[in-house]
């Protein structure tokens, strides 16, 4: 005997088999002042909900996703044999009485 899922979204009503990139959850809880003035024996539990990417984007709580930033492009680093015969130049000239 096989199971089958289907997700729904919760806000828009949408399904979808598979839950891949499709429903996240959103968890809402009350700030602790108000638990503070709650009726005796009021048990306060977060509110959970499922919704899809797109819901997400309508709202603006997420963005979609527009690829990797572009990397400018810089000179490569100077290498470490770059940089040590740099600093003998240095050393070289300072030790080197001027002509």
């Amino acid at each position: 005997m096989s199971q089958k899922t289907i997700y729904k979204c919760d806000r828009c009503g949408k399904e979808k088999e598979d839950d891949h990139q499709f429903l996240r959850r959103l968890a809402i809880e009350r700030p602790d002042a108000w638990r503070a003035t709650a009726p005796k024996g009021y048990i306060d539990t977060p509110v959970a909900v499922s919704w899809c990417q797109e819901c997400y984007f309508a709202l603006g709580l997420i963005k979609p996703w527009s690829g990797y930033p572009e990397i400018p492009n810089n000179p490569p680093s100077p290498t470490m044999e770059e940089l040590l015969r740099e600093m003998l130049r240095e050393i070289v000239r300072e030790e080197m009485p001027q002509c």
